[in-house]
């Protein structure tokens, strides 16, 4: 693996995303008052090839 990722190739152990209709920079869990920091990564080209390359095969 470390050899693959020399020459480019990226290995993720785990990957999520979630679908958001209108970009929001955070967000508030009512039930704990818990606010996380949203990244927008849309323009990222590593991240859109992956989910392209996800949604084909979905």
């Amino acid at each position: 693996m470390t050899r693959e990722n020399l020459d480019g190739r990226v290995h993720w152990l785990w990957v999520s995303y979630s679908e958001m209709p209108e970009f929001r920079p955070s967000m508030t869990f009512k039930e704990t008052s818990v606010t996380i920091p949203i990244i927008n990564v849309s323009d990222n080209p590593v991240f859109s090839s992956a989910a392209k390359w996800l949604k084909e095969r979905g």
